[in-house]
């Protein structure tokens, strides 16, 4: 007969787990620590009949010798190991005995069908399946750096930086998403990153198919960035409000925990916190996040709140586009700074230089200038209004995702820019252009969109 379950607190850490008589009251996590002598500080007395032990170094599974021990979560363990057929380091991960209940089973074998199935370079290779001493394991590619945690934690990152790793796990994510498969986990412990600088999506376990058509279970979601099983699927701390709620769910909640773990890497923390369960739920439903820091750039600003938004129809509609508009951002040289005033210096010869372009630009009107006037090339147009307020000046950014316009919407003629479709404005100016020798009439674009540039009669601020 199995021991009775129930749930609990391990008393070391405190975290949500399954208790049993076996357990001794502490999670599998905690236990496996204690037996491999990393809580020198506590005394934890693992049971005898403990079938989570540690699995000694030289241990065969099958063509794998076991090297050592990678990691433990609820979960269960996972080993560095050789295939001593091909001689290659693999990576080998064993379902914990604590949680391998029928669901639990179901869960890890769909984990190994789902990843197999797909074949990208930023998606974790599965090699093998199997058993071994009634316990399941999972065989895939040997990753030698740490997850995606480890990799924000070893320094500060600057923008540029992580969208250049993460951009390669969006493009990973699309090509799962183009084959109707789900995630439903995303977070920075399931990315593992190389220390070449390589990421790589992992932990299908909660995947499913998106044409399956089923709702999530509706229990309360843990806390804990492990996830458990017998509650609404996925760590709650990154789930989209319809999964956390337990509705049905498509790719966007996938974009909306995708666009969480972006937020959490730019700004150092997550976007949304509460005490309990059920205040983090709400506040995801409900809340707002806190705006990234100014030092962000304005178009990561921007992509992280729409994939942040609450209602799925406002979100991207694929992680294809939110995988363009980053890889748009990498391809800026320097003006990928956040948007804001030229130096003096670069003041000083600009408006030389714009005069001179002015000057070429009439004389070579003059010469070109048809006899007649020609026909209104916006006679049959539609207009759509993009603001909610007053406003001039206007030009549309050269890949027509963007508008930059004039308003003294806050008082002082400020530039202010909006990203079509969201609804939002934001004032980039913010009253601190100088006195102008004239009004305020022109505003445009960088021949790349990369940056915004406003001027008067003979002066132009240059935005980068």
């Amino acid at each position: 007969m199995s021991p009775r379950t129930g749930t609990g607190r391990c008393a070391k850490c405190g975290s949500i787990s399954l208790s049993t008589a076996a357990l001794a009251g502490h999670c599998p996590y905690c236990l496996l620590k204690a037996g491999l002598g990393d809580c020198a500080d506590e005394t934890v007395d693992l049971p005898e009949d403990s079938r989570d032990g540690p699995l000694r170094v030289g241990t065969h599974i099958g063509p794998y010798q076991i090297e050592g021990l990678l990691g433990a979560g609820g979960m269960g363990q996972v080993y560095r190991a050789v295939d001593t057929r091909l001689g290659r380091r693999v990576a080998i991960k064993f379902l914990s005995a604590a949680v391998a209940d029928p669901a639990g089973r179901r869960r890890f074998q769909r984990e190994a069908q789902m990843a197999s199935s797909l074949n990208h370079p930023h998606i974790l290779t599965v090699h093998d399946a199997g058993e071994f001493e009634g316990r399941q394991y999972l065989v895939t590619e040997f990753v030698d750096g740490g997850t995606l945690s480890d990799w924000a934690r070893q320094q500060k990152r600057q923008p540029r930086e992580i969208v250049d790793l993460i951009a390669g796990v969006a493009d990973g994510l699309a090509a799962a998403h183009a084959v109707n498969i789900l995630h439903r986990d995303i977070k920075p412990a399931n990315v593992l990153v190389a220390k070449s600088g390589y990421a790589k999506l992992a932990d299908f376990g909660l995947a499913r198919l998106a044409d399956a058509g089923t709702q999530e279970e509706p229990a309360s979601p843990p806390l804990e960035t492990v996830t458990r099983p017998g509650v609404i699927v996925g760590t709650t701390a990154y789930m989209s409000p319809e999964q956390a709620s337990g509705r049905q769910t498509d790719a966007r909640s996938d974009i909306f925990s995708f666009g969480v773990l972006l937020y959490e890497l730019l700004a150092g923390h997550r976007p949304f916190a509460g005490a309990t369960d059920t205040e983090l739920s709400r506040n995801i439903a409900h809340v707002a996040p806190q705006p990234l820091p100014e030092d962000v750039p304005l178009m990561l600003r921007m992509a992280v709140d729409k994939a942040l938004e609450k209602d799925p129809g406002d979100r991207y509609q694929s992680v294809r586009e939110l995988a363009v508009d980053l890889r748009r951002f990498t391809r800026m040289g320097a003006s990928g700074a956040p948007v804001a005033l030229q130096t003096s210096a670069r003041r000083a010869w600009l408006p030389w230089s714009v005069a001179v372009v002015l000057l070429a630009a009439t004389a070579a009107w003059e010469l070109a200038r048809p006899s007649a006037p020609p026909a209104n090339p916006l006679e049959k147009a539609h207009f759509t209004r993009v603001t909610g307020f007053e406003s001039t000046e206007a030009a549309i950014s050269p890949d027509g995702k963007f508008v930059a316009f004039v308003s003294d919407h806050d008082g002082p003629y400020d530039v202010w820019l909006t990203q079509l479709g969201t609804g939002r404005q934001i004032n980039l100016t913010q009253g601190k252009v100088a006195q102008l020798p004239g009004p305020l009439r022109s505003v445009g674009f960088s021949g790349d969109g990369s940056q915004v540039f406003l001027g008067a009669v003979m002066w132009v601020y240059g935005c980068s």
